[in-house]
């Protein structure tokens, strides 16, 4: 080839994708963008999992309602020593032969049964909280992933868009090169070949694209998903600043849940147990009879244990409670498992963003640069200069892949030490 030979491109390929990302920055502005505070707030508002808990909290508030009232009195009328043959009698009714009574009769619960029927529903009550802001933590680490997943895809997707047009530029000069006699046919057909693969790679990543753009509006709620095609990433990737540093898993939403349920099964065991003090049934009535001129009777009820001691009451209650030390077991482990994974990932995410964010990135671009000196001045094959480009663009996919790494790791240790609590 002759060192003065009209290269196959003169604009770098860093200055492409930047064009490229640029542009894709003016689009997602236009139409579709969407910042992570945005999402997060449409998936709490709007994801059925979010007004799901919120119904159970509500629930668990009206159980909480109804277990802290009192027995209501009973009202019974009755009538007796009725003769269809001699009929009503006269009226008023007062005057008529048969009898009649008005009775109230009123439960007294003993054994504090209200009270600890009243300290369990509000220990659920406490556990449906925790439980509507444990599924809002998932909520919110679930859009975070799938956030930045739709930006790394937007990302490649850019990259290799700018790569297909300095392949087509590139085909195209090589094909007036070839009827010039400056270049072989050789050359052209590879030429070609990185073109073919370059759309290839497009369609792929465009079909990534929209993959990712449906994942996120299935997160964001029913409203967000007619609209999935216009949607787009549009906040840059954080980075972590200081080390990690675990913090107490106790505060965690699931294990304060599960320390609620403890409580509320503590409650349970001993409500259960209080069955066995014998509640008692106080009642008086006014009774008419027609030989005289009324009466008032009062009584007491009581009841008789003598088959039946509420045994299998209470062994499901204490069967319950081991249960529930149980999931706050393993709610805790989990929680701790979580944070250390988490903490190593991020600190794993975050060294891999840097390494390729600094002199890998300096020495490629000298390298791809130098090629192309090389190149125009005939000193480099054709093969060499389609090399440095596959590693040029190589290091871009996996710069940003790191990048959405270390913002999803971030998010993840941020959802076990921080959020919810």
């Amino acid at each position: 080839m002759r060192p003065n030979a009209v290269p196959i491109y003169r604009k770098t390929f860093s200055s492409q994708a930047c064009i490229a990302l640029l542009f894709s920055a003016v689009l997602c502005s236009t139409a579709g963008a969407l910042s992570l505070n945005e999402a997060e707030q449409q998936a709490l508002q709007n994801h059925p999992d979010a007004r799901l808990a919120a119904a159970g909290r509500d629930a668990a508030v009206a159980a909480h309602v109804s277990a802290a009232q009192a027995v209501n009195p009973t009202l019974a009328l009755q009538t007796g020593n009725m003769n269809p043959g001699n009929g009503m009698g006269a009226w008023p009714l007062i005057h008529s032969p048969m009898d009649a009574s008005v009775g109230l009769s009123y439960l007294v619960e003993r054994g504090d049964k209200r009270a600890l029927r009243t300290q369990a529903a509000q220990a659920g009550v406490g556990a449906a909280q925790h439980d509507e802001a444990e599924l809002r933590r998932q909520l919110r680490l679930g859009v975070h992933l799938s956030y930045f997943d739709l930006k790394l895809a937007q990302d490649r997707e850019s990259l290799v868009q700018s790569s297909v047009e300095l392949q087509q530029r590139s085909f195209d000069i090589a094909g007036k090169r070839f009827q010039s006699g400056d270049l072989s046919a050789v050359d052209v057909a590879r030429l070609q070949t990185e073109l073919v693969r370059a759309k290839a790679d497009l369609r792929s990543a465009q079909a990534n694209t929209l993959q990712a753009r449906q994942t996120l509006a299935q997160r964001l709620g029913p409203e967000a998903q007619p609209k999935a095609a216009e949607l787009s990433a549009d906040d840059a990737y954080p980075q972590a600043g200081s080390s990690p540093e675990p913090t107490a898993t106790t505060e965690r939403a699931d294990v304060r849940s599960a320390a609620q349920r403890v409580t509320a099964a503590e409650q349970n065991l001993a409500l259960s147990r209080a069955s066995t003090t014998r509640d008692v049934t106080i009642g008086v009535a006014l009774e008419r009879h027609p030989q005289t001129n009324g009466s008032i009777s009062f009584s007491l009820s009581v009841p008789l244990f003598w088959g039946y001691s509420f045994e299998g009451e209470q062994r499901k209650a204490e069967v319950d409670l081991n249960m529930s030390r149980l999931q706050r077991q393993r709610s805790e482990m989990s929680a701790q498992a979580d944070q250390a994974i988490a903490q190593e990932q991020l600190k794993a995410a975050t060294l891999r963003r840097s390494e390729l964010d600094g002199p890998a990135q300096q020495a490629a671009r000298q390298a791809l640069d130098g090629m192309e000196l090389a190149y125009r001045k005939g000193a480099a094959s054709l093969t060499d200069v389609l090399d440095a480009r596959r590693q040029w663009q190589a290091l871009q996919l996996d710069l940003v892949q790191a990048r959405a790494d270390e913002a999803k790791a971030l998010s993840t240790w941020l959802a076990a030490t921080q959020w919810e609590r």
